[in-house]
């Protein structure tokens, strides 16, 4: 399973896939994750040399072990339908445990993004003991959606 989440301008993305390993434990099932964030900017190259510009592959981080409770999942992905359905904008955490947070919202509200509601920003905050990881960008109503990993 493949969940992709693209900003309105298409320039950054975020993406969950799912493992085929599963654990379960004292808070029940949890799903592993790979989460894959990218950003597209202007060709650096061509920027220097003032011609055309083109989209590029600019910025790239990837997580390999995140690990969720299933029903936190589930959540998540309600969450999201009910924002490209009907609007309604949330904020959950995945956890959020001593030294350790997840947490992902969208909100109109923003200091460093341009945004309205129907164009909110997404915010993924990761905190571990040793890294702090933060993404932010602008969505809108279609950016959520399920991809089909044989197209892939």
């Amino acid at each position: 399973m493949i969940f992709e989440i693209n900003s309105n301008d298409g320039w950054q993305k975020i993406i969950f896939k799912k493992s085929d390993q599963s654990v379960t434990g004292k808070n029940g099932k949890y799903m592993l994750f790979g989460v894959s964030y990218t950003a597209k900017y202007w060709s650096s190259s061509q920027l220097i040399n003032d011609e055309n510009y083109d989209l590029v592959l600019d910025k790239r981080t990837d997580l390999f072990q995140i690990c969720l409770l299933e029903e936190k999942w589930i959540e998540f992905i309600k969450n999201a339908e009910e924002w490209s359905k009907n609007g309604k904008l949330f904020s959950m955490e995945f956890y959020n445990l001593p030294a350790e947070l997840f947490r992902v919202s969208i909100g109109v509200s923003s200091d460093e993004l341009i945004s309205s509601y129907d164009k909110p920003v997404l915010e993924f905050l990761i905190i571990d003991s040793r890294s702090k990881l933060r993404f932010i960008m602008t969505v809108d109503r279609t950016s959520f959606r399920f991809i089909d990993e044989e197209s892939e």
